[in-house]
């Protein structure tokens, strides 16, 4: 009888440990329209971000994935994201009390050395490896070998192993002995020449992770990444959402959703998949919502069934 108390008591630490990791799938976002687009200058201005979503990388959470290197330099990152027609807007705010030994050559398009940030970016979560054309790799550089920061792509503008440079892109940074500020610009552009391709209105969904490029004075280089890399299916879904001025202004975050604020844009016109969440009344609550809940109820047959054969076995050799 000890033995199958002991059994089932591992078999729930097991289902525990595994309903945990299936916790860390992606998370929804709806990303806010911006009522004014913000200023690329490198300076988080009063008012200038108030509506955006705000994304916390702390130093120390254990949800991070080290796509390379340690963890250990990294003193955490704020990202916050806005968009209009133009395309996708953000600011990093990244602490860093170290000096890169490595900055990448400026005007090279190839910027994914040094300190910076990234954003993996698939236009689909059905897309499988990491194919020229089927996704988008910025890198912002805030600071390359002769001063300014530099902005390149590498899977669409690039070919993959190379990076080029983005003329539609913006960037403009500001560092500090402690910190560095990038504000860039995502273009809407980019999101047309990816395959697949994604029609930059209101309810378009991109399938995107945020990463920090952290190199010290010994030019170890690691990789910090809010969730996971390379991997559309786990990537963090951002919809593009609308937030009226007014509400945006009084409640002071993202999530006053109405139409598009541009009467030419289309209203609604996009495909079943990237309809947001109101538009999807009907229809079932996304599986990821239910998938721990799931693995829960299976582990815990299993451990069931697994101890009545168990018990059976045991009274059938008492026989």
């Amino acid at each position: 009888m000890k033995k199958v108390i002991s059994f089932i008591l591992i078999a729930l630490a097991l289902v525990a440990c595994f309903t945990l990791c299936a916790g860390a799938e992606s998370k929804q976002f709806d990303l806010p329209q911006a009522v004014t687009a913000p200023t690329v200058d490198g300076k988080i201005s009063d008012g200038e971000w108030d509506d955006a979503l705000t994304i916390e990388m702390k130093k120390g959470d254990a949800n991070l994935f080290v796509a390379a290197g340690t963890a250990d330099t990294f003193e955490g990152a704020t990202f916050k994201f806005l968009w209009t027609f133009d395309g996708i807007y953000f600011a990093a705010d990244v602490a860093d009390k170290t000096a890169p030994a490595f900055t990448p050559e400026a005007d090279s398009g190839s910027y994914n050395g040094g300190d910076g940030v990234q954003f993996n970016i698939y236009t689909s979560a059905d897309v499988v490896g990491q194919d020229p054309g089927t996704l988008l790799f910025f890198s912002f550089n805030p600071k390359t070998s002769t001063g300014k920061a530099c902005v390149g792509e590498h899977f669409v503008y690039g070919n993959g192993t190379e990076g080029a440079n983005v003329i539609t892109a913006k960037v403009a940074a500001e560092l500090n002995d402690n910190a560095y500020v990038i504000e860039g610009l995502i273009p809407a552009d980019a999101f047309i020449s990816v395959n697949p391709p994604v029609s930059f209105t209101e309810g378009a969904k991109i399938y995107m992770n945020c990463v920090v490029m952290e190199c010290d004075e010994a030019n170890n280089q690691s990789l910090i990444v809010d969730n996971e890399w390379f991997d559309p299916t786990k990537a963090n879904v951002y919809t593009l959402a609308s937030a009226s001025e007014t509400e945006a202004e009084a409640k002071g975050d993202a999530s006053a959703l109405i139409e598009s604020n541009d009467p030419t844009a289309p209203k609604n016109n996009f495909p079943e998949s990237e309809k947001t969440d109101s538009d999807k009344d009907e229809v079932p609550a996304d599986a990821a919502n239910i998938g721990p809940w799931l693995y829960i109820g299976i582990g815990i047959a299993v451990v069931v069934i697994a101890a009545v054969v168990i018990l059976v076995a045991k009274k059938a050799k008492k026989k």
